[in-house]
């Protein structure tokens, strides 16, 4: 996917994006374990509406929709490492982070404390904005975001914010995450966020994470909820719980490279 895919004709002004609803579509490469050199992308959309925006995958804007048209979505991640989801109130400079747990899906929110950025005096033209560098401190990592105060919108990709402008792309100085701008849409969408049941901590999520990994399952067995497993013909095989708790961990481990190294668990191996 390239980089950046701006439209030329594209013009905004900060009254619009207060009067409708826009969607700024980014591109995040990022690479799930800190030891393996492969990445993977996946498009995001941070929508804008009003006072609000939300940060999601295209997965969980389509899922959010479908939620609130009939109260069934498509699911969430099976385990805590790698999301992203996030919700700003704009005029009153709050962001949360939106975590949803495996299996069950109970929504839970952490607030994030403010950005101190340090706006640098350099310049570069990306796409078809004029854009200028800021450096931040957050999450153990060094981040490097180039904003165009062409668009002032105080936002970005994740949790970032609090520019005189919008993001434009943003890297940290490990070259584990990098979001880039690759669309912007100016239609009616509904912003249908996810209601998280309270806030927590990142201490309260840490022992979350650090429970579901010493045992994935143990909400499922606590239910007593009975487990099938099928092949493709349909055929019920036989499960063996010890195995899919292994498995499990494997892949938490195996994806175990978060934004927030500072909070990142270590885990055994």
């Amino acid at each position: 996917m390239k980089n950046i895919i701006l439209i030329s004709c594209f013009l905004i002004t900060f009254s619009t994006v207060l009067s409708q609803s826009t969607s700024f579509i980014y591109e995040l490469k990022y690479r799930p374990n800190a030891q393996k050199q492969y990445y993977k992308d996946q498009l995001f959309y941070l929508d804008v509406y009003g006072k609000e925006s939300i940060f999601r995958s295209q997965h969980e804007r389509t899922s959010d929709s479908l939620i609130q048209k009939t109260g069934f979505g498509l699911g969430f991640k099976m385990n805590y490492n790698h999301q992203y989801y996030t919700q700003k109130i704009l005029t009153e400079n709050k962001v949360y982070r939106i975590i949803s747990t495996p299996i069950f899906s109970d929504i839970y929110s952490i607030p994030i404390a403010d950005l101190n950025w340090k706006v640098e005096s350099d310049k570069l033209k990306i796409g078809n904005f004029n854009c200028q560098r800021a450096e931040l401190l957050y999450g153990g990592r060094i981040w490097t975001a180039w904003f165009t105060q062409e668009i002032p919108l105080q936002d970005g990709p994740y949790i970032f914010h609090g520019l005189p402008g919008l993001i434009i792309k943003i890297s940290d100085d490990r070259s584990d995450f990098n979001f880039s701008l690759v669309k912007v849409e100016n239609k009616s969408v509904q912003i249908s966020p996810l209601k998280p049941k309270k806030e927590i901590t990142w201490e309260i999520l840490r022992k979350l994470e650090s429970d579901f990994y010493q045992d994935p399952y143990a909400e499922v067995k606590s239910r007593n909820i009975g487990y099938v497993n099928a092949n493709e013909k349909g055929e019920k095989i036989e499960i063996s719980m010890k195995k899919m708790t292994e498995s499990m961990q494997k892949n938490i481990r195996d994806n175990n490279n978060v934004i927030e190294l500072d909070q990142a668990l270590k885990y055994d191996y």
